[in-house]
């Protein structure tokens, strides 16, 4: 009901200890335990990228064959430390390397609409968008003629139809 303010037990929030979550998730109360006491270990006076913490939680708990699951798209196996205030994010590491200011605005657009990137050598180097027939990529940085081709063939078979490579 609107404008009622309730109470609500702390246990109730810790959906990880319940079996149905770790069946779910594909983790024992043992395991995800080993998760949650390896997380502040990992992360002592240092922030990770999530991949570093799954390897620093696999070092220091052991529980190498959650490693796919620790690197699952969703993160569910992280999210417990995350109510329990033993996680979040930490602050952007050099994103001009990954993603020079130049691309973007090309990349983030209006509406929270995301442009396909075209990745060279661990950069954004442009965009891409399939239309009429077309492959058209802006580059905001030089890339070789050969991958480009590839990689537009590759998304013409995706698509099922023929794209000619325009570089605009």
């Amino acid at each position: 009901m609107r404008g009622r303010v309730c109470r609500l037990a702390l246990g109730a929030l810790r959906f990880w200890e319940r079996g149905a979550w770790q069946r779910g998730h594909g983790v024992t109360a043992a395991d995800v335990e080993a998760i949650i006491g390896a997380v502040p270990e990992a992360l002592k006076g240092r922030c990770l990228t999530r991949e570093e913490l799954v390897e620093a939680v696999i070092e220091v708990s052991g529980v190498a064959h959650l490693r796919q699951a620790l690197t699952s798209g969703w993160g569910a196996l992280l999210k417990p430390l995350s109510f329990l205030g033993e996680l979040c994010y930490g602050p952007p590491r050099d994103l001009e390397a990954l993603l020079p200011a130049a691309v973007r605005p090309k990349v983030s657009r209006a509406a929270g609409w995301i442009s396909p990137v075209v990745v060279h050598r661990g950069r954004v180097a442009g965009v891409w968008e399939a239309k009429d027939g077309r492959l058209a990529v802006e580059l905001a940085e030089p890339v070789p003629q050969a991958p480009l081709q590839a990689a537009a063939e590759r998304i013409a078979a995706l698509l099922g139809r023929p794209a000619e490579l325009v570089i605009e």
